[in-house]
């Protein structure tokens, strides 16, 4: 028996110590936190938290979500405190998030990345969320002194496999912008080129059919949000090209995400959406009603976005935003019942898309403002003031370049508003 207590040992013995060493010290940062929570005007919560912040790789750091309106959007942000990895480098911050519902009480099953309703934080060519930051310049020595946010992501907006409760993985990293790490479907291969990662993990509540809940009526959803597409699209009477190639790189990133077969039975199936609705657009035999109406019945909230995103797209691909197309927008828009402060972000999106150049003398500044014209001049004076500060805000913060010469497009119109309907 002795003999057999040796060889545990000779096997064991190093964890057996580390495991000692490491209640030692977790003990002593209880302590010191306690101290420190005494002394200070921190929480003890707090106190615990940097106390136990050190990272074996990255040093003494702290991740921490924060829940805040902005512009009337509930936006989580994900804030940081700490020091930087020692380097220099072009860097950028990355943010992936990740369902580990069932992979916590199971550790054979995976991790099951979020889908986002919004474009400008996926993957390239595919539905899987993803945010980058702006580059910027990394010395050594650097530090966030105090919390400092990094990334956010619209709740709203996010789409995990099944609905409820779910514990979701946030994952901060940081990436080499000259030299990006690339992702398939969520996950990034062997030794991707990342300079730091961590993560932190919080808990949801999501009220609709996740992804796979909603796989039945996924493809249909889809070749509805297709058809709106097309609505849009064909709502001055021509399909430009440039509006077509964008509802065909739409059906390319839909059917990504899917096995061979799969991807060559949808792509048929939504190649004949656009087909039919192209025909029957054409021939003046389109009901935009019914097609509105079964969006309604089986569209997710993620569908939904992802169908007037889309749309907003599609009427900014030739540079030119028609009436006819506002009008068609504001309808649909209106009429599958999503958060018009969302619809906004995404229109001002599109808006930023546009060829100023292009812009006719009979522009239609109602549409473009969505100003109604029901509404008394105080009112409509009230609504450009608040979109004066919008934009003149955006132009400020944006370099020079197409994106900041419509800006100065969109001030524009709204001083022709305000001339037009001064008091």
């Amino acid at each position: 028996m002795e003999i057999l207590l040796g060889l545990a040992f000779l096997f064991f013995g190093g964890v057996i110590i580390n495991v000692i060493v490491g209640a030692a010290g977790a003990a002593g940062k209880t302590v010191k936190a306690a101290a420190k929570t005494a002394v200070s005007s921190k929480s003890f919560k707090e106190s615990m938290e940097e106390e136990f912040a050190s990272d074996e790789f990255f040093g003494k750091l702290i991740l921490r979500l924060q829940n805040k309106t902005k512009d009337g959007l509930e936006i989580t942000e994900v804030m940081m405190k700490g020091n930087l990895p020692n380097i220099t480098l072009k860097a950028y911050w990355g943010l992936k998030i990740y369902d580990i519902t069932e992979h916590e009480k199971d550790a054979q099953k995976p991790m099951q990345p979020v889908v986002s309703a919004f474009n400008m934080f996926r993957e390239p060519n595919s539905i899987i969320y993803h945010f980058e930051s702006a580059a910027f310049s990394l010395t050594p020595g650097k530090t966030y002194l105090n919390f400092v946010p990094l990334a956010g992501f619209f709740p709203e907006m996010l789409s995990p496999p099944y609905s409820g409760k779910r514990k979701l993985r946030i994952m901060l990293f940081m990436g080499n912008a000259n030299n990006p790490v690339q992702f398939t479907n969520g996950f990034f291969g062997e030794n991707p080129p990342i300079y730091f990662l961590k993560s932190i993990e919080t808990e949801i509540n999501f009220k609709e059919k996740g992804y796979l809940e909603a796989i039945d009526d996924a493809d249909e959803s889809t070749t509805l949000g297709i058809k709106l597409a097309v609505a849009v699209a064909m709502a001055d009477g021509n399909l430009d090209e440039k509006e077509g190639n964008t509802i065909k790189t739409f059906i390319k990133d839909n059917i990504a995400f899917y096995e061979p077969r799969t991807q060559d039975k949808l792509k048929k199936m939504f190649n004949d959406a656009f087909k039919l609705t192209f025909n029957e657009a054409t021939n003046n035999t389109l009901s935009l009603s019914k097609i509105i109406s079964r969006m309604n019945e089986i569209g997710t909230k993620k569908i939904k976005y992802d169908a007037i995103e889309l749309c907003y797209d599609v009427m900014s691909a030739d540079g030119v935003a028609e009436k006819s197309e506002l009008e068609i927008l504001n309808r649909i828009a209106k009429d599958l019942k999503l958060n018009k402060k969302m619809i906004d972000k995404i229109k001002d999106k599109s808006l930023l898309k546009l060829d100023s150049s292009k812009a006719s003398s009979n522009l239609d500044i109602e549409s473009i403002l969505n100003i109604k014209t029901n509404w008394s001049k105080q009112k409509i004076n009230e609504h450009l003031k608040n979109e004066f500060k919008k934009w003149n805000s955006r132009y400020q913060n944006l370099s020079e370049g197409k994106e900041r010469d419509n800006a100065q497009f969109m001030l524009n119109c709204i001083s022709d508003a305000r001339k037009k309907y001064s008091e």
